[in-house]
Order: C-alpha cells, then structure tokens, then sequence
C-alpha cells in the first residue's frame, strides 16, 4: 500500500541573533506551579517557590522581543515584533515521516523579503535573515519525501 497523504512539515524553532530564545512567558511556567513545588538551580544551589519567582532575566525579555502568543506543540511565537538590534533570525523545520528520512527536502520563503521559494535543500534550516526593513514578513516552508509529493507549506 503506497501512503498518499502529503508529508507535514512543521517549525520547530527559530534563532534570534543567534540565541535559542524561549518564548514562554514565566505567567506560563506560574500557571503550572502548586504552592509546594520548588524549582532549583540545575546545580541544586538555589532554588524558588512559586510565590518567590525570580523577575523574568531570558533573553527575550532582557531584549524588549514581543509577541501577542505561541503556538502550541513548539511553542513559537504568534505576532513576533523584533527591535532592530535584535534583526537576525532563523528557522528549523522538521518533516516527521518515519520512512525514507534521506529523502526529505524543504524549501521556504520569507513572504515579504524573498522574491521567489528557496532551493530544494535536505538542509532543515532556512538562511539567516538580517538587516530586514520594518514591516510584516510571513514565513513558509514546504517538504517533500519518499514519496515525492509535496506538502502544504506551513506558516
């Protein structure tokens, strides 16, 4: 039997000069706390209940990067608003299909900045973006694997 279904590709995470920001607000992590639970240091040396979180110190705080939400599953940012010295950005991407992993290929754009889709590329990371004039940009990614059909690309 020859799976007919369109491969999904998904974005897994995007960089931002290059760091690998989280984009979880600590109003997140609070939500998920009981009164009784302690989160510590990963050396043990310190640790915090819910009531004696820490400010929020990640770098997309420290950085004034905004955004209205995330997406579920990886957790990325829906309405991403970047400062211009924080313009320099990436993105991962990942096809899940279980057969024929040598076979898989992307191809992105920047829907706003690229006039035409990337080259097909077995790479699972589109090119650094940098130096972007203000405005809306979308991002778009499509794969294609074993079985040579295309998927809808994924925004």
């Amino acid at each position: 039997m020859i799976d007919s279904l369109a491969p999904e590709v998904h974005i897994k995470g995007m960089n931002v000069m290059d760091q690998n920001p989280v984009f979880l607000k600590p109003e997140f992590y609070q939500s998920r706390l009981e009164e009784s639970d302690t989160l510590w240091t990963s050396d043990l040396s310190q640790g915090w209940t819910k009531a004696t979180l820490p400010e929020d110190s990640s770098y997309v705080a420290l950085n004034n990067i905004l955004w209205d939400s995330v997406s579920s599953g990886f957790h990325l940012p829906i309405g991403l608003k970047l400062p211009y010295n924080q313009n320099s950005f990436n993105f991962t991407f990942v096809n899940q299909a279980a057969q024929g992993r040598d076979k898989i290929v992307y191809r992105y754009i920047l829907e706003g900045e690229d006039e035409e889709w990337s080259d097909v590329s077995p790479k699972p990371a589109s090119r650094i973006y940098y130096n972007l004039l203000p405005g809306d940009y979308s991002f778009r990614v499509a794969t294609r694997g074993l079985m040579e059909s295309g998927a809808n690309p994924n925004h």
